[in-house]
């Protein structure tokens, strides 16, 4: 079941050119042009600096409380545990969370450093972490892609892989509240 998953997860992450897509202009066969898509993977610096707070205390306060207030969004993590999520940029963050059996959120704290303990872990630069909680990628897809890394118990990951998806708008939403209480 293991390797049906990762082959469904292999083929959904990878450029149509390898399923043999004929190239649009036939005299650049051996060669590829920039297309709109590969100017696609180039972090936006906007969509970063939006985000810039990610993870930090006042942001992990309003996504645990966002959601913990949608029931159906919460018991998608139910049973997770104990689990960091780090945004590298000109700081890095780590916001440690826990998740208990009915999937609320509860922050156990937040540190400028990197975990050096073995709970599971969810990484990323600052630029990919906005693109994802913009939905421009999938949990799945970033972490088989690089854009996302994970450190941990890959158990973890394979049962909340796409589930994973549902922190994107939550996020998103937390983001909005709070650059909207700083202006």
């Amino acid at each position: 079941m293991k390797i049906i998953f990762l082959l469904f997860v292999f083929i959904v992450t990878q450029p149509s050119s390898l399923y043999g897509q004929a190239r649009s202009n036939p005299k650049e066969v051996g060669t590829q042009a920039a297309t709109k898509s590969d100017t696609a993977d180039q972090p936006d610096p906007k969509l970063a600096a939006t985000y810039k707070g990610l993870f930090d205390k006042a942001w992990s306060q309003k996504f645990v409380e966002l959601w913990n207030s949608n029931p159906d969004t919460a018991k998608v993590f139910s049973g997770m545990g104990k689990v960091h999520f780090v945004s590298i940029g000109i700081e890095t963050i780590d916001v440690f969370m826990n998740y208990d059996s009915a999937g609320k959120a509860t922050v156990l704290g937040v540190a400028n450093s990197f975990p050096t303990d073995t709970l599971p872990t969810f990484s990323a630069e600052l630029a990919s972490w906005a693109e994802f909680m913009e939905g421009k990628f999938g949990a799945v897809k970033g972490v088989m892609t690089g854009k996302i890394k994970f450190r941990g118990n890959w158990a973890v990951a394979f049962k909340y892989g796409f589930k994973f998806d549902k922190v994107a708008p939550v996020g998103k939403r937390a983001t909005e509240i709070v650059n909207q209480k700083k202006k």
